[in-house]
């Protein structure tokens, strides 16, 4: 009878990450992220952006990969009643782009929701 942990993005990820458009070149290859999310995204929307990855052949052309990312925003409400099936929550954490929990959670200001649940009693 362990501890489940998990993490969920929050609406800070999808209004910042999932909405932004960021480019990393080098000389071989770019990554080019296109985020299609609105910067100011409503409780349990549906996120999404695609990541186009470009890489120079051995004869110079210039190769695609696009990939569309899909994620869903679940309100702290809908991932307690998801658990209550068989688990309850423990705790949880919000953390920031630096990795560190804290204890409680901030939809605006962490990146992440990180939650500890244990099988029900």
């Amino acid at each position: 009878h362990g501890l489940v942990v998990f993490d969920v993005n929050t609406l800070t990820t999808y209004g910042g990450f999932f909405s932004d458009l960021l480019v990393d070149p080098s000389p071989d290859e770019v990554l080019v992220w296109t985020g299609r999310t609105a910067p100011e995204p409503q409780a349990s929307t549906v996120a999404s952006a695609t990541l186009a990855a470009y890489r120079r052949g051995p004869e110079g052309a210039w190769d695609r990969i696009d990939v569309t990312h899909r994620q869903r925003h679940y309100t702290r409400a809908e991932i307690r009643a998801a658990l209550a099936a068989r688990l309850e929550e423990v705790a949880v954490y919000g953390q920031g782009l630096d990795g560190r929990p804290e204890p409680g959670l901030d939809e605006h200001a962490h990146t992440k929701a990180v939650y500890l649940a244990r099988h029900a009693r």
